[in-house]
């Protein structure tokens, strides 16, 4: 309650009050299915199909998001934190050229880091993000703010989406998970 009553400036009765509003409107979102990841997952359920995830700029909030559903390890088995260039080679399979001939932050990183996720864990899809989250544009020489998120389909064709994302470093990495969470809902909406 002192965290509540320290952002609304509230009086202590009145955070009490406060917190049951949230946790109602929150209750609605959910009820109405208005996050997305809920309705991906709730698909992913319907289908008993999973999603794993590779996270470097996005630090483990795409897989945070993910896990933060109720029966998630249903859909969810889990995914890799490959933020340097070391890990992403070792453990997802990223050839070790890929940084010179495209970059770290480019359509093939995302699609080789999805792909190498999809095949470490054998799940249905794969999401990945990699991308510049500033507040230094970084050796990319790219704008704080672009991403690339890979999606990877056992089976299917691989794909990744370029997307800038304004604000500060946090927001950044918000923008780009909900960009992951909306491409793989548009692909499960599109039948695949």
């Amino acid at each position: 309650m002192y965290l509540l009553r320290r952002i609304f400036k509230t009086k202590p009765g009145e955070a009490r009050r406060v917190a049951s509003l949230l946790q109602k409107q929150a209750q609605i979102f959910h009820d109405a299915g208005q996050r997305s990841e809920f309705k991906v997952a709730e698909t992913l359920l319907s289908r008993e199909q999973t999603v794993s995830v590779a996270e470097a700029c996005t630090n483990g909030l795409l897989g945070y998001t993910l896990g933060t559903i109720p029966g998630a390890s249903r859909f969810f088995p889990g995914g890799v934190i490959a933020y340097t260039g070391g890990l992403k080679e070792k453990i997802l399979g990223v050839p070790d050229e890929l940084y010179e001939t495209a970059g770290s932050v480019s359509r093939e990183m995302a699609i080789a880091m999805a792909r190498g996720v999809l095949v470490l864990t054998g799940t249905d899809y794969a999401l990945s993000t990699t991308g510049v989250t500033g507040p230094a544009a970084g050796r990319s020489g790219l704008p704080i703010g672009t991403f690339w998120i890979g999606l990877a389909v056992k089976g299917g064709v691989d794909a990744a989406i370029e997307i800038r994302v304004g604000g500060d470093r946090d927001a950044t990495k918000h923008g780009a998970v909900q960009s992951a969470i909306n491409l793989l809902g548009n692909q499960l909406a599109a039948g695949g």
